[in-house]
């Protein structure tokens, strides 16, 4: 900051303070405005003659606009206004180890880099060289990139809410963080399996999650808050999600994302017969819940999807869930119930019948995430002609000898 050091002329319309720093004297500038929309008396402090001067013009322009209320916003710092949005929006839309991520994040990483930049200040120009202030401190791209993202959706909020004009973060890039491997999706005849083995070992509804999973491209969350009222004769509807053991609105990219996907015929067959063999739910229960019909909670995923490990304190290993048992009796022991949803994408893919849009869409996020995730798949299949994943599935599912009466413990439960 560069502070005026000769002792300036007098200004009509605007206040000057003489103060004292190490250096000698120096001056500042001020002046006085009233708020149209609150009524408050403000003070604008300003560093130089000029810059006062400028500011007053401003002011009789937007007061002859009848924009003198945007002069006020986004006078908060950014520390401050943050955390009003973790108090008032994030706690209650955004999962708790999502939040003590961003909190982390902000308090390592931008909390003493913009946190005392008031919001009108953050401009693009500021976003990038933050940007690139961390990278250079070798800071992690996706941790750069995560933190950008909570940055964005706290002036999106900030917008929502008329402290801002706009949202600076949105027009700044997010440094590419490439994917660790390769996406390997389960084929058909995997898939098959691994729900025969789930119908002979364990119940029903695990089998039937692993093939909405499979064949709808579900997000495990999205599946798992599913309620009978949104399986259609020839579409299923993923209006909500389970946020630890609680149903949120909208999918995990947001609460305004529910999302349509046609049924395969052989998936609408098996939803009617486990329809009926739950007894004709109402249409408000939820296709996958506990004993006491509340959604799964982040302890009963756990347990289904955990594999192996060591416990070093109690000298004893963690038996496994039941899904890498099953993959793991497949011959796919590293797989996660998450590659079932690659296996949705390679099938519409291969299928060339739906545009990459519309895939994209059915999956629940944007085109060019599609492309970068499935880019080695899109090539593999070029030149290939058309498959027909109904052919597929009943192949794959007669190959697979799916036992026709399964247990009938714990049906419906979690596990």
């Amino acid at each position: 900051m560069i502070r005026w050091r000769r002792k300036p002329q007098a200004i009509a319309g605007v206040e000057i303070r003489e103060r004292q720093d190490a250096q000698g004297p120096y001056w500042i500038f001020r002046v006085r405005w009233k708020d149209p929309a609150t009524g408050a008396r403000v003070v604008e402090t300003l560093d130089s003659p000029q810059e006062a001067l400028d500011f007053r013009a401003q002011l009789r322009l937007l007061r002859r606009r009848g924009e003198l209320v945007d002069l006020d916003r986004g006078r908060e710092t950014l520390d401050v206004f943050v955390q009003e949005w973790f108090r008032d929006w994030a706690s209650a839309n955004v999962a708790p180890s999502t939040l003590r991520a961003y909190a982390s994040i902000w308090n390592r990483h931008f909390l003493d880099r913009v946190g005392s930049l008031q919001l009108r200040h953050v401009t693009p120009k500021v976003v990038e060289d933050v940007k690139q202030d961390l990278l250079a401190d070798r800071v992690g791209a996706p941790t750069v990139a995560k933190g950008m993202g909570m940055l964005q959706a706290v002036f999106r909020q900030a917008l929502m809410w008329n402290r801002v004009a706009g949202n600076p973060v949105k027009e700044v890039a997010k440094p590419a963080t490439p994917r660790k491997k390769v996406i390997e999706p389960l084929s058909v005849t995997e898939t098959e399996a691994l729900i025969a083995w789930m119908l002979e070992h364990r119940n029903p509804a695990e089998a039937m999650l692993c093939e909405l999973l499979a064949y709808t491209g579900a997000r495990p969350q999205d599946a798992l808050a599913l309620h009978w009222s949104h399986v259609g004769r020839q579409r299923v509807t993923y209006a909500y999600k389970v946020v630890d053991g609680k149903l949120r609105a909208g999918a995990k990219t947001g609460a305004d994302k529910a999302r349509d996907v046609e049924l395969l015929a052989v998936v609408r067959a098996d939803l009617l017969a486990y329809r009926m063999s739950a007894g004709a739910p109402r249409p408000n229960q939820l296709l996958f819940a506990r004993r006491d019909a509340q959604p799964w909670t982040p302890s009963d995923y756990k347990n289904w999807q955990r594999a192996d490990r060591e416990d070093p304190k109690r000298r004893r290993s963690t038996r496994a869930g039941a899904f890498p048992r099953a993959m793991r009796a497949i011959g796919h022991p590293e797989a996660t119930p998450y590659f079932l949803r690659h296996t949705y994408a390679s099938l519409r893919l291969a299928e060339q019948r739906l545009s990459l849009q519309e895939i994209a869409n059915e999956l629940g996020h944007s085109l060019e995430v599609l492309s970068r995730s499935y880019a080695h798949v899109i090539s593999d299949l070029r030149g290939q002609g058309p498959v027909n994943p109904e052919k597929l599935v009943r192949e794959a599912r007669h190959a697979a000898r799916r036992p026709q009466d399964a247990p009938k413990a714990r049906e419906h439960g979690a596990p």
